[in-house]
């Protein structure tokens, strides 16, 4: 459980000069979802599966139902 071990080395993506990032916009989704991903993403960092990040990329998120009827939150 957690994020995986350090290793001996890290890992760079080295990006071509004046490159800007992509930061893409959250989709849409509805209201009702809006705490359930809270509740998610909270749960992670809590459980030290995920951790904030300063970085300037982003990638939207969506839930999807599972067949027992609860969510997968899904990074596209």
């Amino acid at each position: 459980m957690g994020l995986s071990p350090n290793h001996d080395h890290n890992h760079n993506i080295v990006l071509q000069p004046g490159v800007k990032p992509v930061c893409v916009g959250p989709y849409r989704y509805p209201c009702f979802q809006k705490t359930e991903i809270e509740k998610l993403v909270n749960n992670m960092l809590i459980l030290g599966i995920i951790r904030p990040s300063p970085s300037p990329f982003s990638s939207p998120g969506l839930l999807i139902r599972k067949q027992d009827g609860s969510w997968r939150l899904c990074v596209d």
